[in-house]
């Protein structure tokens, strides 16, 4: 049996062997990440831990954050999480929102209370992680909490006291004393939310502790009715989902297995939004990509050579080599002849840029 941490030297170890560097220009860097990136929406992050709310907000020059064990590369440090790799997660901005990628050996992340290896997070919404024992909220939301209503005809409804809000059925709604909640109420800074999955709508916790009003305990998805009463903090809220919603018992104890999605290679369109996702083979898999239909992936461009570069799959990460090509293969910016590459990063070849990422 591999401990965690012979794991972990291995890694470095097959890093080492394929990290070679390359002298790219700086100023080309820059400007195809300022590219990649464009204007960066600003999140928000609280670390929620001993019953109390810590902020880990970065500016919005940075693009990219880091979680895990490692006190050099890791933005925010969990040193105390057994099974936690180096860099277990990363949460970066790509193509006009923030994707959360977990990028660690083992799939260890809850999002909203449903176990999954990404997710992403668009302008004016929220999620929870988990990750291990350390539970997090990240949010979109400005303090104005602009709601566009045009982007989903599916809505529901929130009476806190006497107030009436309609959501859309695709955003998250915090509950907590926190200004960046959608419901304020006294009490914790975050208490709960309100997310769907599927056909449903559901109550989630972040805190341990907290139980939905019918006993049942918030710490796992509770799935909702159609008309929900329960009380959070000192506040009354009755919830109205739409007449097409489901409530389907034991439906958060049949999830599919979201940790076990195959990686892809996620295309960035020119327009900035997400586009084609190219499907990698399993661990042990050695393919070629280029312009050449002979090639395992095969895409039409002229920037791309024939055979462009070669991909040998390790896992839940990948190796690329350089197959010679004309306009190069670059990393993160930086020009690559042989790399190993994580979910998360940005790959560019010749002009097509793609992101390392899972299928769900």
């Amino acid at each position: 049996m591999i401990s965690s941490n012979n794991k972990c030297d291995d890694m470095d170890r097959l890093q080492m062997l394929f990290e070679v560097p390359d002298d790219t220009n700086p100023i080309f860097k820059q400007c195809l990440l300022n590219e990649i990136y464009g204007n960066i929406t600003p999140i928000y992050i609280y670390r929620l831990e001993d019953d109390k709310c810590f902020d880990c907000s970065f500016g919005i020059e940075k693009n990219t954050i880091k979680i895990g064990t490692d006190p050099v590369e890791a933005d925010i440090i969990l040193d105390h999480e057994p099974g936690m790799s180096k860099i277990q997660l990363v949460i970066k901005f790509i193509s006009k929102q923030w994707f959360i990628i977990e990028c660690g050996e083992t799939c260890m992340m809850l999002v909203n209370g449903i176990k999954k290896r990404q997710t992403n997070l668009k302008p004016e919404n929220s999620c929870v992680l988990k990750v291990g024992k350390t539970s997090f909220v990240l949010s979109t939301n400005t303090p104005e909490h602009k709601i566009d209503m045009n982007t989903s005809s599916r809505k529901f409804k929130v009476e806190a006291g006497a107030e009436s809000i309609d959501y859309p059925f695709s955003k998250t709604v915090l509950i907590g004393s926190n200004p960046i909640c959608d419901i304020c109420t006294e009490g914790d800074d975050f208490m709960g939310l309100i997310s769907s999955f599927g056909n449903s709508l559901y109550f989630y916790s972040p805190a341990d502790g907290q139980f939905y009003t019918e006993g049942k305990s918030a710490e796992r998805p509770v799935p909702l009715s159609l008309e929900n009463n329960f009380v959070l903090g000192a506040t009354q809220l009755k919830l109205y989902a739409p007449e097409d919603a489901k409530k389907i018992p034991g439906a958060f104890s049949l999830l599919p297995d979201y940790s076990a999605s195959h990686l892809v290679l996620m295309q960035l369109t020119e327009e900035g939004e997400i586009g084609k996702k190219l499907i990698l083979p399993g661990k042990g898999h050695s393919i070629f990509l280029g312009r050449d239909k002979e090639n395992y992936l095969s895409i039409e461009n002229s920037k791309i050579s024939r055979k462009h570069v070669q991909i040998i799959m390790y896992g839940n990460s990948i190796v690329l080599v350089d197959c010679e090509s004309t306009n190069g293969t670059f990393v993160n910016g930086d020009k690559i002849i042989k790399k190993l590459v994580y979910p998360g990063d940005l790959i560019m070849f010749g002009d097509c840029k793609y992101v390392l990422a899972y299928s769900e």
